[in-house]
C-alpha cells in the first residue's frame, strides 16, 4: 500500500476518536462510499504500476549491461550475474531511487499530525531518493559494466534538476 495512503489511514485514525469521520461516513451513502474505495484503490493501483515499470526498466538495463559486457569480452559467461542476482540488483534501485514513504523517519511520520501535514512526506522522499540517484549513478560509473546506465542516470537526473526550476 502506498505511504500516503497509510498517512491518509493515521490522521483517520487520529480524528476517529471524536467520532466525527464516522458520524460523516454513514451521511455519505453507499454509492459515495463505493465511488471513494474505488478512487483510493485507483490511487494505489496507480502508484504500484508505476513501481512495477520501473522495475522493469531497471532490470532490462542492468541485463542489458551485462549481456553487452559478456559479448564484448569484458567478463567470461561465469562471471555473469544470474537472473536472480539481477532482478535483486532492479528491486534495489527501484526501492532507492523511487519515491517510498514507508522509508521517511518516524519524524516525518510524526510530523503529519503538525500543521504541514502530509506536506513533509513528499519533501522529505525527493532529498532521499535525490541522494540515493546521485550516489547509484556514480557507483555506476565507476563500474565498467554499468558505467553507460550510471551516465544516463546522472545526465537525467541533472537535466530534470536544471529544468524544473525554471519550467516552474
Amino acid at each position: 500500500a502506498s505511504a500516503i495512503y497509510r498517512d491518509v489511514i493515521g490522521l483517520i485514525e487520529d480524528t476517529a476518536k471524536t467520532g466525527f469521520l464516522q458520524k460523516m461516513w454513514r451521511k455519505l451513502g453507499n454509492t459515495t462510499q463505493k465511488f471513494l474505495k474505488g478512487a483510493q484503490d485507483m490511487y494505489i493501483a496507480e502508484d504500484d504500476v508505476w513501481k512495477i515499470f520501473n522495475f522493469f526498466a531497471e532490470d532490462f538495463k542492468i541485463n542489458r549491461a551485462y549481456q553487452a559486457a559478456l559479448k564484448s569480452g569484458k567478463i567470461k559467461r561465469g562471471d555473469l550475474p544470474n537472473r536472480l542476482e539481477i532482478m535483486k540488483m532492479a528491486t534495489k534501485n527501484v526501492r532507492e531511487m523511487l519515491p517510498n514513504y514507508a522509508y521517511v523517519s518516524e519524524l516525518v511520520q510524526a510530523s503529519r499530525r503538525s500543521p504541514m501535514g502530509n506536506f513533509v512526506s513528499w519533501p522529505a522522499e525527493i532529498i532521499r531518493t535525490s541522494n540515493n540517484i546521485m550516489a547509484g549513478a556514480k557507483r555506476e560509473i565507476k563500474d565498467p559494466i554499468l558505467k553507460r546506465i550510471g551516465w544516463e542516470r546522472a545526465v537525467g537526473f541533472a537535466l530534470t534538476v536544471g529544468t524544473i526550476g525554471p519550467a516552474a
